[in-house]
């Protein structure tokens, strides 16, 4: 059986992606080069970047709570949950029904696509069948 990998402690995980966020929101801004310049840019980058740090610190802080609490690491579930949550939380000021629907394609494409590139990373190693289990044979 395949041992898990060790989590790094809660604040380095949570800083890590709090900076992830910060810089694709940063990069995110590119696209008002064309809208409205450089002015568009400098006035936009500290909102958006701001937005997306606290999208992926929220994100982090619920994957990491499922981890502890369940003891083991799915990638599939604990990223639709994780995304779930933080889109919802994030989204909670505009309203319920905003948030109750932006938690729902939150949870779908988070699941998905970042579920899929934890598996693709190499977090899915459990779902290869072992030498001796019932499965490989």
């Amino acid at each position: 059986m395949a041992t898990p990998r060790p989590r790094k402690p809660f604040f380095d995980h949570l800083r890590e992606h709090v900076v992830n966020g910060f810089m694709v929101g940063m990069f995110g801004t590119i696209h008002h080069l064309h809208n409205g310049g450089l002015q568009a840019v400098c006035k936009n980058v500290p909102r958006l970047s701001c937005s997306a740090a606290v999208c992926f610190g929220v994100f982090s802080a619920i994957d990491y709570a499922m981890v502890s609490a369940r003891q083991k690491e799915e990638p599939l579930q604990n990223c639709a949950v994780a995304a779930a949550g933080a889109s919802g939380i994030t989204f909670l000021p505009r309203g319920v029904r905003y948030a109750g629907g932006s938690a729902l394609v939150g949870g779908a494409l988070g699941g998905d696509l970042l579920g899929g590139l934890r598996l693709l990373e190499g977090g899915g190693q459990n779902l290869s069948p072992q030498p001796g289990s019932s499965r490989a044979r």
